[in-house]
């Protein structure tokens, strides 16, 4: 990635939302999020290669970015997604 301008970047991180056709039944007010009436969050992951290393989907469009990071337990793991070496 140095050639990019990201010298040391070995992935990235991001969240992003899928939008649903309509309100849940179940708890519905938990997948209403500040972009689309209501969705899914998902947290996606790529090395420095460009290729999705871990993908977590699931949780509502509520849900903060931080919160499936936690879950997906990447800070903890890390060494599990990333080869040894570019850490």
């Amino acid at each position: 990635m140095k050639s990019e301008g990201f010298e040391g970047c070995v992935g990235f991180i991001d969240g992003t939302t899928f939008p649903l056709y309509q309100k849940p039944g179940f708890d519905g007010e938990i997948y209403f999020d500040r972009k689309k009436p209501y969705s899914l969050n998902a947290q996606i992951v790529c090395d420095c290669d460009k290729l999705i290393i871990c993908f977590m989907s699931g949780w509502p469009g509520s849900c903060a970015d931080s919160s499936l990071y936690k879950e997906m337990g990447l800070h903890v793991n890390h060494e599990f997604f990333l080869i040894k070496g570019n850490i």
